[in-house]
């Protein structure tokens, strides 16, 4: 009995010490591996804020010493999807030795009242920590500010902050960015199913001041050569749903950070499928992004993203962040709509997740509604001065979806390069000059009788070359998700006019 009892705590021990060894069991049962806090600089990104020379109408600002003062805004806490979404500060920067003696001031709006006037100016750092400087070719001005800390208040009332440093870069063409940069970082390693990841979990765009959002950006390393996992937009973010020996796994994490969980999908799935191509011969599929409020989901076979015609996801409303549509001869680059002037919805409202997967249907993407052009530029009611340039912006946007076509590309096979206008009239008259003579051989047609067989041999000796020419195409494309053979790109053709039909501009406008 001493000895069984002897075994029986030495398998409790061993057991105990794995999940030790592979991260302790969070409340909810799922693993929960520590993190360490390293500083941030040169391991994540930044939130980047353009800089531009004009003022917004509603906030006051200090007293300038510079002639070209450069102003912007920064939100924090931003939802993808959701521009109106998160805190709105606007910032200032100022050359207190004036104009042309470099920036040296920077505002922030921290208590949001719309006066950058009272604010206490940020100066330079006198001590720059290592890795917070570029190192581009094309800067010509570059300044880290002092810290500076924001804040919001949880739905207990408790406080959550993070630390950032502003960093200031100016080009040799005069564009300025303020680049947001948190000063801290998590470190960890981790397990999902059987395979071992090396983590850096960082605060980039959108910035925030809690860990636990979607947007936190997350960074795996596999410490296994075989355990790449597809990459694509938004698989670095703590949203991404990673789908490892056919399970989708998902990831979050406490507010400040300190833990990050990794649980298996336990959820329902549907089913998201191509629709018909309605003749279109060739290639059917996708592959790419597609984002929900909540997670993101990367579809394609194994990492390099092969198209697929069907998938099956967990269940959601879901827009395509990035992805590439295989429509027989085309191949469309979408994505979410742009925040345009346009008959879809208002400037800054939020995504409009078109596709619904159901436990209970498939659901079809199709692109059966003809597209149209929305303006990005110029807004609606802008004037111009004699003598001013008028900048257009325009998108090509999918109704039905509410999704932006980024980019046409048509494929180009060598049947489709034989069958050129000049290459094709020629075999007409070549495949066709027997059963004409044929038709027009009166009564001698009798006699003349086996000439149409020299026509439907020559049709069929085409159909067969044209066969196995695509079949060599498709041969030498195979493992590169044939994208070598989409290398017909197709731009718009864009014509400004007059009122009165007069033509003013035209030329190509290129997607995106």
């Amino acid at each position: 009995m001493n000895a069984v009892r002897r075994q029986c705590g030495l398998v409790v021990f061993l057991l105990l010490a794995g999940t030790v060894a592979s991260g302790r069991r969070s409340a909810e049962g799922a693993p929960a591996f520590e993190l360490e806090e390293v500083p941030g600089f040169g391991v994540g990104g930044a939130h980047l804020c353009p800089c531009t020379n004009e003022a917004a109408d509603d906030v006051t600002y200090p007293a300038f010493s510079s002639g070209k003062p450069r102003c912007g805004q920064l939100t924090v806490d931003m939802t993808f999807g959701d521009p109106q979404s998160g805190a709105l500060y606007h910032f200032a920067i100022d050359e207190s030795g004036g104009t042309g003696a470099g920036y040296d001031r920077l505002y922030i709006d921290l208590n949001r009242d719309g006066d950058l006037s009272g604010e206490r100016a940020l100066t330079p750092l006198h001590d720059v920590p290592e890795g917070a400087l570029l190192t581009r070719s094309w800067i010509e001005q570059q300044v880290c500010f002092d810290y500076v800390t924001f804040s919001s208040v949880g739905d207990a009332n408790e406080m959550f902050s993070t630390e950032t440093m502003p960093r200031l870069t100016v080009s040799d063409k005069g564009y300025a960015m303020l680049w947001f940069v948190a000063t801290k970082a998590r470190r960890g390693r981790i397990t999902i199913g059987v395979r071992h990841f090396d983590v850096v979990m960082s605060n980039g765009y959108p910035m925030g001041t809690r860990w636990d959002r979607p947007e936190t950006s997350l960074e795996l390393r596999s410490r296994h050569n075989a355990s790449s996992l597809p990459r694509g937009i938004l698989s670095d973010r703590l949203m991404a749903m990673h789908k490892i020996d056919g399970t989708y796994w998902c990831l979050s994490t406490t507010p400040t950070g300190g833990r990050l969980f990794v649980a298996p999908y336990d959820g329902d799935f549907g089913i998201l499928r191509m629709g018909s191509s309605w003749g279109l011969g060739g290639k059917r599929g996708f592959a790419g992004t597609l984002m929900a409020r909540d997670k993101a989901v990367i579809v394609g076979d194994d990492a390099r993203l092969e198209p697929v015609r069907s998938c099956r996801i967990p269940v959601g409303d879901y827009t395509p962040a990035m992805a590439a549509v295989y429509q027989g001869p085309l191949l469309l680059d979408v994505s979410e709509n742009y925040h345009a002037d346009g008959k879809l919805r208002q400037r800054d409202a939020p995504l409009a997740y078109a596709l619904k997967v159901r436990k209970d249907k498939p659901c079809v993407l199709n692109f059966s509604r003809k597209a149209e052009v929305l303006f990005a530029l110029p807004a609606r009611g802008t004037r111009l001065k004699p003598g001013e340039e008028l900048i257009v912006n325009a998108v090509l946007v999918d109704p039905r979806l509410d999704i932006m076509i980024r980019g046409l590309r048509r494929k180009s096979s060598a049947a489709h390069d034989m069958l050129s206008p000049g290459a094709a009239i020629l075999m007409a008259v070549v495949l066709g000059a027997p059963l004409v003579i044929w038709l027009f051989a009166g009564g001698a047609r009798r006699r003349y009788r086996f000439v149409p067989i020299l026509s439907i041999s020559g049709l069929v000796v085409l159909a067969g070359l044209a066969a196995a020419l695509q079949i060599m195409t498709e041969k030498m494309n195979a493992g590169t998700g044939d994208l070598r053979a989409y290398h017909d790109k197709l731009t718009p053709q864009v014509i400004v006019c007059r009122s009165d039909g007069e033509i003013v501009a035209g030329g190509g406008m290129p997607f995106g």
